[in-house]
């Protein structure tokens, strides 16, 4: 029975796959909820329960989960809503959902971003509309799981519309008093631009603050994503590198700052350990020529700056060798070693 059951689903998947233009479904290990639990989905058209803890995987990984698959346009014939820059565990609480009868309920420990993030708007006014949201723990800089850096939450679900409902919603200052301190919020006051669980208390001082001020999307400043070095090991440096990269070479100074990570950020302060970046801006050998009357010519942009900053390229040059095979790093392998497309991109909110 067992060798039928698979040729039966082989057989369906192919013809599925067929019938849809899905060829790459053909490639893709599928799951028949419907044969493997018959008498969940046909009889009770559903769990009663659906748990989990889904897999992060960041939107740009996605396509690379199966080779040569284009896994995000699969995604897209099957879920609704769908946004191209969801991350992976979108789509676990979509199925989890689908596969959830109704008035059961759903519950997750996930990632947290999509609270708050453009690319989770979709899910949360999917939610907020056709679901029933019992219960929220938001896990926000609490490490829940030893060496995971993804903020996270618990949520609870009931898979039916809502009608007057009052979410009890709690962000625990630890792991032991889950529930301590929690609130109730207004399901219908959730804004699908961002989930900001204000209590009742504080809603009037909120909806005040809206009428009053100004977003910071109205304002003329620009807001970017962070630093990116593009590799991280060469050009963020602790105090100690920088102090014998200064020793060296005083005038290296110039090229290296101080920099913020995420696990400098407090909730109301900065707890800076000390962490430098080496800050090479775009087009320096042409400008280090001119200011040292040097002939400038593209096979000699690494002796210009070999030249000028002898410490910061004896640093930067011992990473080359290591990591020539990282096609993420900005080196121009084409030019021996030319320092020059090592550059990272920085702002002027950079502390200085």
């Amino acid at each position: 029975m067992n060798k039928i059951n698979e040729l039966f689903i082989d057989k369906l998947d192919r013809k599925f796959a067929e019938e849809h233009k899905l060829s790459e479904l053909k490639k893709v290990k599928t799951f028949h909820w419907v044969f493997e639990f018959p008498e969940v989905m046909l009889d009770k058209g559903g769990f009663d329960v659906v748990i989990g803890n889904p897999p992060y995987v960041r939107q740009e990984m996605i396509n690379h989960l199966v080779d040569e698959i284009d896994y995000k346009g699969i995604l897209s014939k099957f879920y609704k809503p769908f946004d191209n820059t969801f991350d992976y565990s979108m789509f676990f609480i979509l199925r989890s959902l689908q596969i959830t009868k109704s008035k059961g309920y759903h519950s997750f420990i996930i990632t947290n971003k999509w609270l708050r993030a453009e690319y989770g708007k979709k899910i949360r006014e999917f939610l907020k509309e056709n679901f029933t949201i019992k219960k929220v723990i938001d896990f926000n800089g609490i490490k829940v799981f030893v060496g995971a850096t993804v903020d996270t939450m618990v949520y609870v679900i009931q898979k039916d519309k809502p009608t007057k409902n009052e979410i009890l919603y709690n962000h625990p200052s630890d792991l032991t008093k889950i529930e301590e301190g929690a609130y109730y919020v207004k399901q219908e006051s959730l804004n699908n631009e961002v989930w900001s669980f204000v209590n009742k208390d504080l809603e009037e001082i909120k909806e005040y603050i809206e009428n009053v001020g100004r977003p910071l999307k109205e304002l003329d400043v620009k807001i970017y994503s962070g630093i990116k070095t593009g590799f991280n090991e060469a050009f963020i440096i602790d105090d100690e590198t920088r102090q014998k990269i200064i020793r060296d070479d005083p005038k290296s100074a110039e090229l290296i700052k101080p920099v913020l990570r995420g696990d400098d950020i407090e909730r109301y302060y900065v707890k800076w350990d000390k962490h430098w970046i080496i800050v090479i801006p775009s087009g320096i050998t042409r400008t280090l020529a001119k200011e040292y009357k040097l002939k400038e010519k593209s096979q000699l942009e690494e002796i210009i700056f070999k030249q000028v900053y002898p410490s910061v390229y004896n640093h930067l040059k011992q990473f080359v060798s290591i990591n020539s095979n990282k096609s993420a790093l900005w080196i121009n392998y084409n030019i021996s070693l030319t320092i020059q497309y090592l550059i990272i991109y920085t702002f002027s909110f950079i502390p200085s």
